[in-house]
């Protein structure tokens, strides 16, 4: 026997409840899926967002999606998915991505995993660097 872990990255305000159930309505009945969630995305080159919100100063909080809210807590009830947290605003900075070249690295940490943890009323307990890029700087976090 095996065991397979399916992580999907980049949950976020943008997501729509029916494209999850599209890529996972299948496979989570078999096997959970951990969803990397953005508590607050900000504008950035992001195929998980909008291109018109590529650029600006504008920050998405996944909370003001009361539809993927309520679907994501039903479907943590129903244990298909799992909640980890990824990165706090998934900001590509002009030298490198947040948890990689980004300051104020554990406030940050800090302030995603309290949102999420408030806002699905579960512990978070897992980190996913965007971009699975971390530095020193961002391990020390």
């Amino acid at each position: 026997m095996i065991n397979f872990a399916i992580r999907d990255d980049d949950t976020n305000y943008f997501t729509k409840p029916q494209d999850l159930i599209n890529n996972y309505g299948s496979v989570w009945d078999i096997c959970p899926i951990s969803l990397s969630v953005v508590p607050f995305h900000a504008c950035t080159k992001s195929g998980a967002i909008p291109k018109k919100y590529w650029t600006g100063k504008d920050i998405f909080p996944i909370g003001d999606n009361k539809e993927l809210v309520q679907f994501l807590k039903e479907m943590m009830e129903n244990r298909k998915i799992s909640i980890m947290l990824h990165g706090c605003f998934h900001k590509d900075n002009a030298d490198g991505y947040e948890f990689d070249t980004g300051n104020d690295l554990s406030d940050k940490i800090k302030k995603g995993r309290d949102y999420l943890e408030k806002l699905f009323e579960v512990e978070i307990i897992t980190f996913v660097p965007p971009h699975n890029t971390l530095s020193k700087k961002g391990l020390d976090a």
